[in-house]
């Protein structure tokens, strides 16, 4: 019988004492550090080492081996593909280690998500057209006339799914609504359910393989995720994983990686606003559903003859249909002339203000838009942005260190296991045996096999 038995159709408490108990249970202090991006690392690859929000790049990710388009960051492909050497070297042996734990063989069957894709999924699904449908037609439809006023009563919508879904790129990236696996630093190895905690001890947890399976993965510079065993995710700084960046122009000490293989977020999440603002105040005017808002009324003064008496003057009320006020489209020159950045920055600013939760009195809100505004009046709009993107971070995992940023303890694995990116205070070479204090990185096939006992080279078929 497997020792944990949450599964996501128990009722509380049960399935509270039953997650605790995986939580706190589920890897020993013998085993490498697991990456838990629950409850230790909710911003793996989603945040660079300042905390800043992420997503890749494509240009420098490569094929994995296997069925379909399965991508990674080339360093990562790299060290995957030089692990998967070892460990279908040890199942062809005659005591094929790791076959019972790989039945399948170690084959790939998952790897990058495409962020742009599920965010426009999210953002038609969960957000537009609950505002269209339930929020503008059901009960705001008079309120707006013009394009100002559709983006008004929009941030205000925005207030009311503040708990239940993100509404900007960024805070789409940010959100447990988005997986991790947009990095590009992570691959799974099988397609199984992930709230099945009895399959997670009986397949992989309990297998006498398992530990040296980690610690494998280890050595290639993986983590095995402590929620999906059968997930890896790279460990960015490992001295073995700077060995594969350096391999490909880039490492993580520095911070080149984020330049080199992803994007700030927060720029393209304020274009991609901008842009959605628009398209979807041009397709309410050329819905016939939505471009009428109702019946105007003007009072005309019908003024009586000059030699008539002032009281005999009369008004009329005359009615007229509301229609929405039209924008350009041309959304590059014309509507941005007519809408600039002045326009957009403080209703944007609501919505990450919003999203993160983080809480201003009407004098701070006050101080702090005035300088994004005068950032963007002076220095340009990237500028204002990068104001913008302090004000509302989300990421609390970093605390000020001698005037750097400096990921927060976790208090689970002991004084040296930082969150955020970070894995070791003081990076140290992983082997099949564990931590060592050898400062060479160097690892090689021949040291591996040398290392794990049990297998000689001979053994192979």
């Amino acid at each position: 019988m497997s020792r944990f038995e949450a599964k996501n159709n128990l009722s509380n408490p049960q399935m509270f004492e039953e997650r605790l108990d995986y939580k706190q249970k589920a890897f020993t202090i013998y085993d490498p550090v697991p990456l838990d991006m629950i409850y230790e690392k909710p911003f793996y690859g989603k945040v660079d080492k300042e905390g800043h929000s992420i997503y890749p790049t494509e240009i420098n990710m490569t094929q994995l081996p296997g069925q379909g388009l399965l991508l990674l960051h080339d360093f990562a492909t790299k060290a995957f593909v030089d692990l998967k050497d070892v460990i279908d070297f040890n199942i062809r042996t005659k005591t094929q280690r790791f076959a019972n734990l790989f039945p399948n063989g170690f084959v790939p069957r998952s790897a990058t998500k495409n962020m742009h894709k599920l965010y426009q999924e999210h953002f038609v699904d969960n957000v537009y057209d609950t505002f269209i449908n339930e929020y503008v037609i059901a009960s705001r439809k008079s309120r707006i006339r013009t394009f100002p006023d559709f983006v008004k009563e929009f941030v205000n919508y925005t207030s009311t799914i503040k708990n239940i879904f993100p509404v900007s790129r960024t805070g789409f990236i940010m959100s447990p609504l988005c997986p991790h696996a947009i990095s590009g630093l992570i691959v799974e190895i099988a397609d199984v359910a992930m709230d099945d905690d009895a399959l997670k001890d009986d397949e992989y947890l309990s297998k006498e393989a398992f530990t040296d399976y980690a610690r494998l993965a280890a050595a290639f510079g993986f983590y095995v995720d402590k929620n999906c065993p059968w997930r890896l995710a790279v460990n960015m700084d490992h001295p073995v994983t700077a060995n594969y960046m350096a391999a490909f122009g880039t490492s993580y000490e520095d911070g080149a990686v984020f330049k080199d293989y992803f994007y700030r977020s927060e720029f393209y999440s304020y274009d991609d606003f901008k842009a959605r603002m628009w398209y979807a105040y041009k397709s309410m005017v050329l819905d016939a559903d939505t471009t009428w808002f109702g019946i105007l009324h003007t009072i005309k003064n019908c003024a009586p003859p000059t030699w008539a008496d002032v009281a005999s003057g009369q008004f009329k009320t005359i009615p007229k249909e509301g229609f929405l006020e039209d924008i350009s489209d041309d959304f590059d020159n014309d509507f941005q002339k007519n809408y600039p950045d002045s326009f957009f920055l403080p209703y944007y600013f609501n919505i990450r203000l919003i999203e993160s939760q983080k809480e201003f009195t009407a004098r701070q809100h006050q101080v702090k838009l005035k300088k994004i505004l005068r950032a963007n009046s002076k220095k340009g709009i990237e500028k204002a942005l990068e104001l913008l993107e302090g004000f509302t971070q989300q990421s609390n995992i970093y605390v000020t260190k001698d005037g750097a940023p400096y990921p927060r303890r976790i208090k689970y694995f002991g004084k040296s296991v930082t969150s955020g990116l970070h894995s070791y205070e003081e990076p140290v070479k992983v082997t099949l045996y564990g931590e060592v204090e050898d400062e060479s990185t160097e690892i090689t096939l021949t040291e591996i096999l040398e290392t794990s006992g049990k297998i000689d080279p001979e053994d192979a078929e």
